[in-house]
């Protein structure tokens, strides 16, 4: 399963994505969303032990997910990839403000 998922910066879904961040060619995930959820699912292989993960959010309809759920993901990412060398937990959340 984990070799049928997108890579972050080079294939699928991820193309585009993490393209030139610590998470390229490490993250695999599979996206979803509609207009009021977002989704990234995967796993980290960066050389050190397998991390999985799975962020989902959901918002109210008719809300829709604010285009900045996409920094959230990256900034989980990037927690993952410095694991366990990592820093400051508060950057990912929750915020004040609805994003």
């Amino acid at each position: 399963l984990q070799a049928s998922l997108p890579v972050a910066g080079r294939s699928g879904t991820l193309d585009r994505r993490f393209a030139g961040t610590a998470l390229e060619g490490v993250l695999r995930a599979k996206t979803g969303s509609l207009n009021t959820v977002a989704a990234l699912a995967g796993v980290v292989d960066d050389g050190d032990p397998l991390l999985r993960f799975a962020v989902v959010v959901n918002v109210e309809a008719p809300d829709r997910v604010p285009a900045s759920v996409t920094g959230l993901q990256q900034a989980l990412g990037e927690v993952l990839v410095a694991w366990p060398r990592v820093g400051d937990l508060d950057r990912l959340g929750p915020r004040n403000g609805g994003g």
